[in-house]
């Protein structure tokens, strides 16, 4: 599946449109969506069959479907809309043109750096936000919400999320901040410090600067979370936690620091 990496980005486009265009591209991205797609030519390989089927996360990581429902090759993306029925995706080094013929499909058009090139059509499925992933997560809940935010100095900004069932649930919690620039993502937040609230507020785990940390990078690895240089000043953490609403507390270490920052909270699986 990695020549066809891009493609799983096109699967959670027309989901909970924060803004539609005059015309059938969405302005953002955001949801969970299956993506499945027919390729009608290609150079530098192909799947047997042609056809493939992927799923866009809401935490904005793609994801392939396995024949058994599981979700495998996360990858981060970004979209850009670049007309009324347009849109561009960028994942890495490949960029794919999506025309929308439809608010549910169209065809595309991606390229490699390589030279390589893929065209095909598209149809999406909606999936929800941001618990329908449950069903192709094999035995585990899904619970897996991001909220990207500007943070003006000295102020702080939360996250909530509920854990239910009546067993214990460990979460990968992350403040990002200089992480983002891997994306291009200007004036990101320099020093974000992180705190994790329980039931009533009670304080669970803080953190500030992860610095490399074992426990985190295991999480992120297993959860489909981007990775994070070791030493940079994200901060992150992992916590069991028993069912209960929880509130995820971000703000800067600095109180002259302001800028740009994504809070996430994944389920560890």
């Amino acid at each position: 599946m990695n020549s066809f990496r891009i493609l799983t980005a096109l699967g959670g486009l027309m989901l909970g449109l924060r803004a539609q265009a005059q015309g059938y591209a969405p302005t953002s991205v955001i949801g969970n969506t299956i993506l499945n797609s027919t390729l009608t030519g290609s150079t530098g390989g192909a799947n047997a069959d042609g056809s493939f089927s992927d799923l866009l996360s809401v935490n904005g990581t793609d994801y392939t479907v396995t024949s058994a429902g599981a979700l495998s090759l996360p990858a981060p993306y970004t979209y850009a809309n670049t007309g009324a029925n347009t849109g561009v995706i960028t994942e890495g080094a490949v960029t794919a043109t999506l025309t929308f013929t439809s608010v549910n499909g169209g065809t595309f058009s991606a390229a490699y750096a390589s030279g390589a090139s893929q065209t095909g059509s598209f149809t999406l499925a909606s999936l929800g936000v941001p618990t329908a992933l449950n069903s192709l997560v094999q035995g585990n809940s899904l619970i897996n919400v991001s909220d990207l935010m500007h943070l003006d100095a000295a102020t702080s900004s939360t996250v909530g999320f509920v854990i239910s069932g009546s067993t214990p649930v460990t979460v990968l919690v992350r403040a990002v901040g200089p992480g983002l620039s891997q994306f291009g993502v200007p004036g990101t937040l320099a020093t974000p410090t992180l705190a994790l609230f329980g039931p009533g507020g009670s304080a669970v785990a803080s953190n500030t600067g992860w610095n490399g940390t074992a426990a985190v990078s295991a999480a992120s690895s297993s959860s489909g979370a981007f990775a994070l240089t070791a030493g940079s000043a994200d901060s992150a953490l992992v916590a069991t936690l028993a069912p209960g609403a929880y509130t995820a507390q971000v703000k800067s270490t600095s109180s002259s620091d302001s800028g740009n920052v994504l809070v996430e909270v994944y389920v560890v699986p």
